[in-house]
């Protein structure tokens, strides 16, 4: 266990920008995806 919470303490500020940077992008897409809905769908077929 005590070497396991090293390797997790060293691990979490490699993993957590890239978890952020990908729940980002998630919810930006969600959000275009919505927003292009409204318009038609318009953006959707433009990405």
């Amino acid at each position: 266990l005590g070497a396991f919470q090293t390797y997790g303490a060293s691990l979490l500020p490699v993993v957590a920008p890239a978890l952020a940077i990908a729940t980002l992008t998630v919810g930006i897409n969600l959000i275009v995806d919505d927003i292009s809905a409204h318009a038609g769908g318009k953006l959707t077929k433009a990405m």
